[in-house]
């Protein structure tokens, strides 16, 4: 098994854990949603079904409000692991960038790298609030990887 075989199976479990059955099947009646995102959100119900009913004390004792602390460390392991696939935000300077654009201030000298930068922007979100964390994070995420209509209105202003 590959390396990214783990780390897709682990990702799974961590969002299988994260929601309940009745969550699951509730955004696989959206019409929001693809066929196959329908049938694939319906799967992972009954698979969190099977697994509640095996397990109860799995279940998250969280309750989130509008998401809650479940929304926060869905967003937090989405910007972690999107800076650990090493698509953008390369080098320690573009990640005090990316920081800077959401309102983050951190130092790093030019010797430090990317690693102890990641830390001191991990240290940095964890003295906020859990709101101000989560709007940091989605706008880090945004940042990070925009969508096409972002990347436009990043080239209409001539930004990188």
């Amino acid at each position: 098994m590959s390396s990214i075989d783990i780390q897709i199976i682990s990702r799974l479990f961590e969002f299988l854990g994260s929601y309940k059955p009745e969550e699951l099947a509730s955004a696989a009646g959206s019409p929001l949603v693809t066929a196959n995102v329908r049938d694939a959100l319906a799967s992972l119900a009954r698979a969190r079904a099977d697994t509640t009913a095996q397990s109860p004390a799995i279940e998250s004792r969280e309750t989130p409000s509008n998401g809650g602390p479940r929304l926060l460390k869905m967003l937090e392991s989405q910007f972690y692991s999107a800076l650990a696939d090493g698509q953008s935000a390369t080098s320690a300077s573009e990640i005090a960038s990316l920081a800077s654009r959401a309102g983050v201030q951190i130092t790093f000298g030019h010797k430090d790298g990317r690693a102890r930068v990641v830390a001191r922007l991990r240290r940095e979100l964890d003295r906020l609030s859990p709101k101000e964390r989560e709007q940091k994070y989605r706008v880090l995420l945004r940042e990070l990887r925009p969508n096409q209509t972002e990347g436009w209105f990043k080239v209409i202003r001539g930004e990188p």
